[in-house]
């Protein structure tokens, strides 16, 4: 299974639970950029003892986030040709798009499944390693490339499409 099925139960104690449902190759990313996010906390940074695991799924919640602004920013400027959504002085959106990815990269990573993404990370080659760590670099970089480019593209009003 390829899509992504999220299932909020609602809980007897109270309070809402996300089952979420993968597929292996979206499985596969998340650990990849969880492993080299921790690897950059942990070796590049030197950050052992302020909680690496945290900082990784920070990390990992805001690469997320930008994925989806990017995409959101795109639809509503360039196809529907509207800016009244992102020149909105409500930053509620924000917030709950954020406060939505923490909660499922959470709920997504429990602490074996994180031991289980770092043991299959230091399991690999280091030719492997290299290639997932530029892999991710590249991504975060052009993702960052892109929002600054979309953002210029709206201040300009220059539409792609």
């Amino acid at each position: 299974m390829t899509a992504i099925y999220i299932k909020c139960l609602l809980k007897t104690i109270g309070g809402f639970t996300f089952n979420i449902i993968i597929g292996k190759r979206m499985k596969k990313m998340f650990q990849i950029f969880y492993a080299v996010d921790y690897w950059i906390t942990t070796v590049i940074f030197r950050n052992k003892n302020d909680e690496p695991e945290f900082a990784s799924m920070i990390a990992m919640s805001i690469d997320i986030f930008f994925s989806l602004l990017f995409f959101y920013i795109l639809i509503t400027f360039h196809y529907f040709h509207s800016r009244e959504l992102i020149r909105d002085e409500n930053k509620t959106f924000g917030y709950i798009a954020i406060t939505l990815t923490l909660i499922i990269v959470f709920s997504l990573f429990k602490k074996e499944h994180r031991i289980e993404a770092l043991n299959k990370f230091n399991n690999l080659k280091k030719e492997d390693k290299v290639k997932y760590i530029i892999f991710v670099l590249i991504y975060k970089i052009l993702l960052i490339i892109s929002i600054i480019y979309l953002a210029n593209s709206i201040k300009n009003n220059v539409y792609w499409f």
